[in-house]
């Protein structure tokens, strides 16, 4: 009897579960923990904005991990860029990763397979 335990039966879609609210709330959490202990809200916002931003990749648009490392390669590269030169670290991610957001879901919708907010159960072959 073959095991059917990897495979994807979710609908496309939106999605939500109760682990990825505990995650949610433990990120909230931890952003506070960082604010009172380094007083920095420029760290602390740092969990929140990739919490997001991976909440929008997973659970809204449903991006596949190869579309989600374009995006974390471009904030990485922002992030070292930022340190490496001294530049205001919150300009340089708005400047490269942001618009990448908007790109990678561009990508994701047009590349076929895509199985998140506003496609139809027709559009969820996965490739």
């Amino acid at each position: 009897m073959k095991s059917h335990f990897f495979e994807r039966k979710s609908a496309p879609g939106f999605r939500v579960s109760l682990s990825d609210l505990v995650f949610i709330l433990l990120v909230i959490v931890a952003s506070v923990v960082l604010y009172v202990t380094l007083h920095s809200a420029v760290i602390a916002v740092i969990p929140l904005h990739l919490c997001a931003v991976f909440f929008l990749f997973c659970n809204v648009f449903r991006i596949r991990t190869k579309q989600e490392l374009v995006w974390v390669g471009s904030y990485v590269a922002s992030a070292v860029y930022s340190m490496a030169t001294g530049t205001n670290f919150w300009l340089t991610v708005l400047m490269v990763p942001t618009p990448m957001i908007v790109v990678v879901v561009a990508w994701a919708v047009v590349s076929g397979g895509y199985r998140g907010i506003f496609a139809s159960s027709g559009d969820s072959s996965r490739r």
